[in-house]
């Protein structure tokens, strides 16, 4: 069955000008590692230490939009950061960006070259449909250690069971993680401005042709917008 994907209109609204791409990559091959993505991973980490700061990145004019979208819905940008911040500011910290499996360490690359936020979840873990909504407060999240509850009116990302990702990106449930064993994942890049839908475009193929190169399988891509905050995923 088919599986929808849903963006509350009300944070089209809220966030003019949000786009977000949906990627499904199904019969991937995610076991083992190869050493070109740790290459890859390399550059693109170099590259941030050479270009930034903790001052700059937090200045940078795609960084601050979401600093001010945290902002916006009630939390501290300061101290919850968009995942690729996190990852940004982990990289400034001397550390190096290294994910659980091939598609993970993919998806870090592409979050660190374009400095937007891609969030990739195992697709089999999903139960019915994802939102990517404001959260009632009632809804459940599990790190890996313990259960807790999102903020009401904090943006989350959740199925039809449980939530997938806290404060829009800042942090991904242990219950939808890829692993080496992930046969079809589904993929989220999400893009404030000054990251236009055209740019948005290009992300999404440019991850095509890393994902292709690394995990292989059927790719299929979507975008959700405001005048389509709903799509059915093959």
């Amino acid at each position: 069955m088919n599986m929808r994907v849903i963006a509350d209109k009300k944070l089209f609204r809220k966030f003019e000008g949000l786009h977000v791409g949906v990627v499904v990559l199904k019969g991937i091959d995610n076991r083992g590692d190869d050493r070109k993505i740790f290459g890859l991973l390399e550059e693109v980490e170099n590259f941030v230490r050479l270009n930034f700061t903790y001052e700059k990145l937090a200045r940078s004019a795609t960084i601050s939009s979401w600093r001010s979208a945290y902002d916006e819905f009630g939390e501290r940008p300061e101290k919850y950061h968009c995942s690729v911040e996190g990852l940004m500011r982990n990289v400034l910290g001397g550390k190096a960006v290294r994910g659980a499996n091939k598609l993970q360490d993919v998806i870090n690359y592409l979050s660190l070259k374009h400095i937007v936020p891609v969030g990739g979840f195992d697709l089999n873990s999903v139960n019915g449909n994802l939102r990517l909504c404001f959260a009632s407060g009632k809804e459940t999240f599990f790190d890996g250690k313990k259960r807790s509850r999102p903020s009401k009116g904090e943006v989350i990302l959740k199925d039809d069971k449980e939530v997938a990702s806290r404060k829009w990106n800042w942090k991904a449930s242990h219950n939808f993680r890829l692993r080496a064993s992930s046969k079809d994942s589904i993929i989220l890049i999400d893009a404030l401005p000054p990251v236009s839908k055209a740019t948005l475009t290009k992300i999404m193929e440019d991850l095509k042709d890393v994902a292709q190169m690394f995990v292989g399988g059927k790719f299929y891509q979507y975008i959700l917008s405001e005048k389509q905050p709903e799509i059915v995923a093959e």
